[in-house]
């Protein structure tokens, strides 16, 4: 047993022991159990599984923070020993642990929280875009590239008025149990 401060330099290694207190790695003092200091380029916090090389870093760069794989596999966040959110080695996020070639894919509720919410859709190739909003009471679906409304329905309004500003092709029979308002002809084939 060796008590009080040990230094050491260069390359080493320790098994089967254990330190009561602080440690240092790049400084003499510690301000936390495990406090690791370097100035520049920055040597990560590596932790290695030896018997399939994945890697796990921890960075402290010169403008952010970086935790992850840096090795060709998945990262997960977990709580309670569950994989709560996935990160595969291409890039994709899954909050269910399924991937189904999404960037993103959820098994429960996607919540978008804040004023005037939108998520946008763009098949990034043929500048085709839309958007999914909520503004007011209005729920509408609109074409970005023309600026129109395609789909809108008042969600304040009992009960609920919709309007749809474009073509509709219907291949089942339609049931109105109310009114329905027609601005423009009506094609049946």
């Amino acid at each position: 047993t060796v008590q009080g401060n040990i230094s050491a330099s260069g390359t080493g290694s320790f098994s089967d022991g254990r330190f009561t207190g602080k440690v240092g790695i790049g400084t003499t003092s510690p301000s936390t159990p495990l406090q690791i200091s370097n100035a520049g380029a920055f040597t990560p916090l590596r932790v290695t599984n030896t018997s399939n090389s994945t890697q796990f870093d921890i960075l402290a760069l010169s403008d952010n923070i970086a935790i992850g794989s840096s090795t060709n596999h998945t990262l997960n966040l977990r709580t309670n020993s569950t994989n709560r959110l996935t990160i595969s080695s291409d890039g994709n996020i899954s909050a269910s642990g399924n991937f189904v070639a999404n960037l993103i894919t959820a098994s429960g509720d996607l919540l978008v929280a804040k004023n005037n919410p939108r998520i946008i859709l763009d098949d990034n190739v043929g500048g085709r875009s839309a958007d999914i909003r909520v503004v007011g009471n209005d729920f509408t679906i609109r074409d970005i590239a023309n600026n129109a409304s395609i789909f809108t329905t008042d969600l304040s309004a009992n009960p609920t008025t919709t309007s749809f500003n474009t073509i509709i092709t219907f291949d089942r029979a339609v049931t109105v149990d109310d009114n329905l308002t027609v601005t423009n002809p009506i094609t049946a084939s």
